[in-house]
């Protein structure tokens, strides 16, 4: 019952922002989150996977974005495991606040999460149009793999939490 009303709140948000015009192209946002709303909990979106790493042989990423839309900030969690380091397996866990901020190279309608606004160090990350986060540089710039044997990305995908 209340994805069912989160949904239907969305759709109405999504409608009520619209000027009366019918534009081309512009459903997309919809079509991402509805099948994200699919793989979330009733209070956090949730994204995992496995980044490239400088000095180990890869980082480990859970991300917890709360999902309240009424305020200007949520909080997050994030826990990362950068796995096989000099030190061995280095665990961190961090709590905060994130903003959604709208706009990202070129195109209006994109959304970029961004943990800990106003720091000096902010973390970014980026919803593709296919429903995971790119992890953004601290200049909100796309990040490269460099070492294309690991396979490994700069992306996370939606997890669903039971």
């Amino acid at each position: 019952m209340y994805r069912l009303s989160l949904a239907l709140f969305s759709v109405i948000l999504l409608a009520s922002c619209g000027n009366g015009e019918n534009r081309e192209g512009e459903g997309g946002l919809q079509e991402i989150a509805a099948p994200i709303q699919e793989r979330t909990t009733e209070r956090w979106l949730v994204f995992e996977g496995e980044i490239p790493c400088v000095d180990c042989d890869k980082i480990e990423v859970t991300l917890w974005l709360e999902k309240d839309s009424i305020q200007e900030t949520n909080d997050y969690r994030i826990k990362t495991i950068h796995r096989n380091t000099a030190q061995g397996d280095i665990e961190e866990e961090l709590e905060g606040v994130y903003a959604r901020l709208t706009g990202y190279r070129g195109d209006s309608e994109a959304v970029v999460y961004q943990l800990n606004p106003g720091t000096d160090a902010p973390r970014y990350f980026w919803l593709q149009e296919n429903g995971q986060l790119r992890v953004l540089g601290a200049d909100r710039e796309k990040l490269v793999e460099d070492d294309e044997e690991s396979g490994l990305t700069y992306d996370l995908q939606p997890r669903r939490e039971n």
